[in-house]
């Protein structure tokens, strides 16, 4: 989740660069930001690289009007509107995925922060990029406020779903995040894990 989410904002810096080249560019940046979160809001999922679930997955989420997703490479489980996604390596490498899953489907979802952290973020670098002149101070800005915002919107959804995670999960889910944390190390140093 973590590479699309960073795909979805240098898009979107790149967007706010593309607006600051003037009227033109910024109402066709607005447009293309637009039309963007409209397509993410109808399939949020769809830039992962993941496939339905198998049988034992599955019978987890069954009767829940959820779907589910997985992949071989991850780590990570994330629960988000109508979708579950589950990392292969995790169910793999972690002796107790099934109850962090569990623990992930007990945990209430609101669309509406989400949704309206993304909009605002993606139009305020449309909007901070057509008041910068073009150049390489623009891309500065843009990249940077597009990492610090990428941050702060992840801070967030970690925060929140902490925060309403039953009291019967939190061991497990304190396990997990040291379990992740050490896996994304082990993968690259330079990882910035927020939990």
């Amino acid at each position: 989740m973590g590479t699309s989410l960073s795909v979805n904002y240098a898009l979107m810096a790149g967007a706010g660069l593309a607006a600051s080249g003037g009227l033109l560019p910024f109402l066709l940046s607005l447009a293309l930001v637009a039309g963007f979160n409209f397509l993410s809001s109808r399939d949020p999922m769809r830039a992962l690289k993941a496939v339905p679930c198998g049988e034992t997955l599955r019978t987890l989420v069954n009767g829940r009007e959820i779907d589910c997703l997985t992949d071989n490479v991850s780590y990570g489980g994330y629960r988000g509107r109508n979708t579950l996604v589950v990392g292969g390596k995790f169910v793999k490498e972690f002796p107790r995925w099934r109850e962090v899953v569990e623990c992930l489907l007990r945990v209430p979802y609101s669309e509406t922060p989400q949704k309206i952290l993304g909009y605002s973020s993606s139009f305020l670098m449309v909007a901070v990029g057509f008041v910068l002149p073009p150049g390489l101070f623009a891309i500065a800005v843009l990249y940077a406020l597009a990492f610090v915002m990428m941050m702060g919107v992840a801070a967030y959804l970690v925060r929140r779903t902490k925060k309403h995670i039953p009291e019967d999960c939190k061991e497990v889910m304190k396990e997990y995040a040291e379990f992740y944390r050490k896996k994304a190390k082990e993968r690259d140093k330079r990882s910035i894990v927020i939990d």
